[in-house]
């Protein structure tokens, strides 16, 4: 058998990926998923184990979830085994919340929301070098985009990596001025992560390392909305700080992923664009709580001024994904 992946993600993939053209049982949340793993740890069932046939039922039932239901996401081997071998020759990565190098940042961050499996291409150390969350809509307004140039450039002189969705407007302009630059970011992307590794300005960057694409979720999947709101709280996790551009108010995944981070135990803090220009919604988010960005020149780098800027809110981490 194949070492591309550990048996832990393996494990994973059974019970929580989605494999193309498959009537299968669903498969498990991330909460189910952290669930069941901890029903292993207490009973001390590795994966090894379970993908040699061990019995599952008595997992299944200290997680609260129906033996049957587990019993047929595991009988999958021949789905996985053809996903796998794809997978490998487009040049992809798997990783599991049991592997080493999955983001430390997912696990703590997140806890029982962190995504049970994490696919991507490029320079791993990226994972865990934090930066600047940039977020805000996809008809960015023409000061918006300005302002979104302006600070990437900046993190790419500073050294710091910018975090975005690979979406089109604010996340596309702030990646791409990103590198332009000669600075690094990090693509979380909530569809088509494969067709996206094998454009060709995407492929040279992943080479050079300067790149890194990743989704949790499955690596040709076609775009949702649940998927697209759902993958906000991935990129702040993966940063130290968030940038909101540009927000509708009341509406979207920028907003939604905004409020959701700034009611988060312990969430990053999120900055927002003040100005005469910005949407209603920029002021909103500023009335709950996000802050409003520097006005340059700095007296320190930017990182430095972000992290004075800040120094109020709580930055303790949650407590760690326990596998």
């Amino acid at each position: 058998m194949s070492d591309y992946v550990s048996e832990d993600t393996r494990l994973a993939l059974l019970l929580c990926a989605a494999f193309e053209k498959e009537k299968s049982e669903r498969t498990l949340s991330s909460r189910e998923y952290a669930a069941f793993c901890r029903a292993m740890k207490e009973k001390a069932v590795t994966a090894s184990e379970l993908l040699e046939g061990a019995a599952s039922d008595e997992l299944a039932l200290s997680a609260s979830l129906m033996p049957d239901r587990v019993r047929a996401l595991l009988d999958r081997a021949v789905s996985l085994g053809f996903a796998l071998e794809q997978w490998e020759s487009q040049g992809l990565w798997i990783y599991s919340v049991a592997d080493a190098a999955y983001p430390v940042r997912y696990k703590s961050h997140l806890a029982d929301q962190a995504p049970p499996l994490l696919f991507g291409a490029g320079n791993l150390s990226l994972l865990e070098g934090g930066g600047l969350a940039m977020v805000g809509s996809r008809h960015v307004d023409p000061a918006g985009e300005g302002f979104t140039r302006e600070v990437a450039g900046l993190c790419a002189e500073e050294g710091m990596p910018v975090v975005s969705g690979g979406a089109r407007g604010v996340d596309q302009i702030s990646m791409r001025t990103a590198v332009e630059h000669g600075g690094v970011s990090l693509g979380v992307l909530a569809d088509s992560l494969l067709k996206r590794t094998l454009e060709e300005e995407a492929r040279y960057l992943l080479g050079e390392g300067r790149l890194l694409l990743v989704s949790p979720f499955h690596p040709e999947a076609g775009f949702t909305v649940g998927t697209a709101m759902a993958r906000n709280k991935f990129i702040y996790a993966l940063a130290d700080y968030g940038l909101v551009v540009s927000a509708d108010h009341q509406k979207g995944g920028t907003w939604a992923g905004a409020v959701e981070e700034l009611k988060r135990d312990h969430g990053r803090p999120v900055f927002v664009r003040t100005g005469e220009e910005v949407p209603p919604g920029n002021e909103a988010l500023q009335a709950l709580g996000a802050l409003p960005w520097p006005t340059p020149p700095y007296e320190t780098s930017l990182m430095e001024t972000l992290q004075q800027k800040s120094e109020d809110i709580p930055r303790a981490e949650q407590g760690s994904f326990d596998f």
